[in-house]
Order: C-alpha cells, then sequence, then structure tokens
C-alpha cells in the first residue's frame, strides 16, 4: 500500500488558528527562520508545552497506521539542558476518554535529527471520535528547543476513494456548503492535505455533491469537481429538476441573455420546475401564464432542492396563496380556477405533459384527464366537481394531507377574486354539487 501524506508543510505561526495549522503556547519566546518543505522553525521554553493542534485537519481512519516525523535538536545557546523530545498522540478511546500514545527520544543533540513516531488507531474507535491531537515537547524544565514537522503519514489500511465511507485527502483548500447549492453559506474551510471521511453523496442536476462530517462544524458539502472528481452521471437534458428561487423578482426571458423582455418575474422563494441548458449559467424554466413557452432564467438563481414534482405542485399552489395574488396580479378573469390550475401546472416545468394546460376551462381540463379520476386524494393531484348541468364546474389542487383531512388551495372559490386554502371533504359539498374525482397531473 503506497504512503500518502495527510499533512505536509505545516506551519508554526502564532496568526494560524488551531483549526487550520499548528500552535504554539502564547509564551514562546520567538519564532526564527525556516525549515524543510518551507515550516518555520520553533524555539520554545520546554516547559511550555504546545497546546494539542491540527483539530481542524485530524480525522483519521479506524486501524490506520500513521507515522508522525519531525525534526529537532537542542537550542543552539550551548546549554546542554535539554535531552529528550516527546511526540505524543492523543485520540479519544471507548467512552470518548483521551488516549495518550507517547514517544520518548532522549539525547537530543545540536544538530538536525529525524524522529519518527509510527501508531496504529484502533480499528474499533467510533466515527464520532476518529480524530486525534499531534504535539511535540520537550520533558526538560530548561533553555530551548528548536524542532520543525516533517510529515504525518497514513502508511497502511489506507481506505480511499469516493463513495460513502470512504476517506478524502483534500487536494487543495475547499470550502464546504451549508447544502447542495454553491449559493448557500460556507459552513467551513478544509485545508490541502486534509483526510476526511464521505458520509453522503447525492446527485443534484448535473452535479455531484459530497457530504463530509467534521467533528468541529457538523456538516458540509462539496462539489465532485471540488475533490477532482468525475460527476457520476450527466443527465438527459429533458430532465426535470426541483428548484427554489433565491433572489428577488428573477426574470424568466424568452432568449438566454438579459436584453429580451421578461414573460414574467418570479419572487423570491418561489418553487419552480427546470431543465439544464447548453450554457450552465442559464436554466430552462416556465412562466405560468404561457404553457407552450419556455424561458430561461440564470442558474445562480435557482438553489436545487430534493423533493417529489407531485409535491412541487402543491408548493407552487400554497406559495402563490401565502403571496396573497389575486385574479388581477395573475392577468385572469372570469371563472379562472381551471386557468389557475395551467399557471402552476406550466411553473413546474409539466405542461409540455398536459395538453390539457392550453384550456382555460374545467371542461376542456376534466375531458383530459378523467379517465384517471379517482377517490383518494394525494398531494399535487387535482380534484373537480360540477354542479346541475355541467360537465365540470370547479377545480383545485391537493397541497397538504393530514389525519386524513385534505386541504386545497384553489382560485375563484364561490366567485371569490381570491385564492383560498380550505379543508376540502367530497361528502359535505353543497346538495347540488357533486365530486367527479382526484385526477393525477402527468410527470407527478
Amino acid at each position: 500500500m503506497a504512503t500518502r501524506n495527510i499533512f505536509l508543510s505545516s506551519t508554526f505561526d502564532d496568526a494560524v488558528t488551531p483549526l487550520y495549522g499548528w500552535q504554539m503556547s502564547d509564551t514562546v519566546s520567538h519564532v526564527s527562520g525556516q525549515g524543510v518543505n518551507g515550516s518555520k522553525c520553533i524555539y520554545f521554553a520546554p516547559t511550555h508545552l504546545m497546546k494539542p493542534t491540527l483539530t481542524q485537519s485530524a480525522d483519521v481512519i479506524p486501524g490506520g497506521v500513521y507515522r508522525f516525523k519531525c525534526q529537532a535538536k537542542r537550542g543552539s545557546d550551548g546549554d546542554d539542558y535539554v535531552r529528550e523530545v516527546n511526540l505524543e498522540v492523543s485520540y479519544k478511546g471507548a467512552g470518548g476518554t483521551w488516549v495518550t500514545i507517547n514517544k520518548n527520544f532522549k539525547k537530543i543533540t545540536t544538530s538536525y535529527t529525524e524522529y519518527e513516531h509510527v501508531f496504529t488507531i484502533p480499528a474499533d474507535i467510533t466515527s464520532e471520535n476518529a480524530w486525534f491531537h499531534l504535539r511535540i515537547y520537550s520533558p526538560d524544565r530548561y533553555n530551548y528547543l528548536e524542532t520543525w514537522v516533517d510529515n504525518v503519514e497514513l502508511i497502511g489500511d489506507d481506505n480511499v476513494g469516493n463513495e460513502v465511507g470512504t476517506y478524502v485527502r483534500m487536494p487543495k483548500a475547499i470550502n464546504f456548503h451549508t447544502s447542495t447549492s454553491t449559493s448557500s453559506p460556507i459552513a467551513y474551510t478544509i485545508w490541502r492535505n486534509a483526510l476526511s471521511k464521505i458520509v453522503e453523496k447525492a446527485q443534484v442536476g448535473a452535479t455531484t455533491w459530497y457530504k463530509f462530517r467534521r467533528i468541529e462544524h457538523g456538516d458540509g458539502w462539496c462539489r465532485a469537481i471540488d475533490l477532482g472528481f468525475e460527476n457520476d452521471s450527466v443527465p438527459s437534458p429533458n430532465t426535470l429538476y426541483v428548484g427554489k428561487i433565491n433572489a428577488v423578482d428573477v426574470r424568466v426571458r424568452p432568449e438566454m441573455n438579459t436584453s429580451g423582455e421578461p414573460l414574467g418575474k418570479y419572487p423570491n422563494g418561489s418553487p419552480i420546475g427546470y431543465r439544464l441548458t447548453s450554457d450552465p449559467s442559464w436554466h430552462e424554466t416556465y412562466w405560468g401564464f404561457n404553457p407552450t413557452k419556455i424561458g430561461y432564467s440564470q442558474s445562480t438563481y435557482i438553489t436545487t432542492e430534493t423533493k417529489t414534482t407531485a409535491q412541487l405542485l402543491a408548493d407552487i399552489a400554497k406559495f402563490w396563496y401565502d403571496k396573497n395574488w389575486d385574479i388581477d396580479d395573475f392577468g385572469m378573469d372570469g371563472k379562472w380556477c381551471q386557468w389557475w390550475v395551467n399557471f402552476c401546472v406550466t411553473q413546474a416545468g409539466l405542461a409540455g405533459q398536459n395538453a390539457w394546460t392550453t384550456n382555460k376551462n374545467c371542461t376542456g381540463g376534466w375531458g383530459a384527464m378523467s379517465s384517471t379520476a379517482t377517490n383518494t386524494a394525494s398531494v399535487g393531484r387535482v380534484f373537480y366537481t360540477r354542479k346541475d348541468g355541467d360537465t365540470a364546474s370547479h377545480t383545485g389542487i391537493v397541497v397538504k394531507i393530514d389525519w386524513g383531512r385534505v386541504y386545497v388551495v384553489d382560485a375563484n372559490y364561490e366567485g371569490s377574486t381570491s385564492l383560498s386554502y380550505r379543508l376540502f371533504d367530497p361528502s359535505a359539498l353543497p346538495s347540488d354539487t357533486t365530486f367527479l374525482g382526484y385526477v393525477q397531473v402527468s410527470g407527478t
């Protein structure tokens, strides 16, 4: 098995916090010179021990065999009291109790000598305790010790890969996000050569994302490309993705540029369906007023979400109710219940699979979908009712089911010019109204 460095040229520097490198005691006398690989030499009073360090970059493989190497010599003022150096490794064992593996070297000379400490992390260590502290110090009570770290290497049981449960050595300093979006906040940074374990993997659009779990900061996500991995799959351009608008008044453009008159504007937080385009900076989007018209929105303003298209359709309906938009805001008129359902289905990116969305009356919608009607409600399904003499009279979208109670959002309920959010009970309809059924929108 090939030896692999975990930490190279770790910098001794007061300005570097313990999360990102080595830190020395506040009472260190001074820092001077340059060691091998550009790391700094440190001279410090031997009674002042170096603080435990590298906590950010110290995730380890249970059962892994490591080699900790450094160079050290006595201080250059000629005093003979400094004769020993310790390389100490501490890790959390059973029950979270710290276990220390210390290796002592005697007869330190005034010339630089390399010392190494090979140690094994127990195979049964729990994942939440799979990290360690390193420190170098002299047990002597006088004078100074000069030292630097060559490297820390994993020399056995190297479980490296790009699947859940395997480990990755960071090829560079990488920012990890709170979610699977580059526009989400940065949770923390893992620095070059740090070793960390993959705990989850997700495919979001055309991008493969990996989740890592850090003892200090919790979970963070990064892209496959950041780690030097290939995406696992490149989806078809026809694949529909669920997203949410993350900026104010995001335009739906007729072309992939900002010069055209927008088809519409999504308010911040709008749930939408989208598809990929040949230009990664633009996504194909859909403004609900134009079922047959494809639009485009800038991808940076769209955060990908993981949910079903049925839930997406329900979320769109509830979103517009919560926005308090009415018939005038949508630019609709008359008996607008079917028109508004078409609007939501279009915004979800499903109009191409549901040709009935070009028909603004309930008769056309029901006629196209009646063969799939059922008495079973489900989130994202569309309900239809009729009054005496009509083929179909009213429609809306199921947005929630709570302990068997069905909640819907509908337009034009009892002639209202606003959207309604209400409990819907087919068994309690007025005597002149008949429940026709729930139908499933194609693509959900």
